[in-house]
């Protein structure tokens, strides 16, 4: 336990990697605002976006409509599932 006490009335709040009442010694960082100094995460972007525009554009509009996108996301979810279990939980994580 550290030497952080609650103030009388305040509820005990549970941090990830610490117990009740820690702070955690370095937080993680904002997604976007870490992603944004990465040199390699604006090509990564611009490069999707250039895909779906592709996309969009050579199927006549048939990309971006709802049925589609349900689609896709059935295909990731699936995907993401074959990956977890062939892969496993990353390691040093519970």
């Amino acid at each position: 336990m550290s030497d952080i006490q609650d103030q009388p009335g305040t509820k005990a709040r549970f941090f990830p990697g610490g117990s009740c009442c820690e702070r955690p010694s370095n937080p993680p960082p904002d997604f976007w605002r870490a992603a944004a100094w990465r040199p390699g995460f604006l090509p990564v972007l611009l490069t999707l976006v250039v895909v779906v525009l592709f996309f969009e554009f050579t199927t006549d509009g048939v990309f971006l409509t709802p049925r589609n996108l349900s689609f896709l996301a059935q295909q990731l979810a699936e995907l993401a599932s074959l990956a977890w279990a062939y892969y496993g939980p990353a390691p040093g994580r519970d």
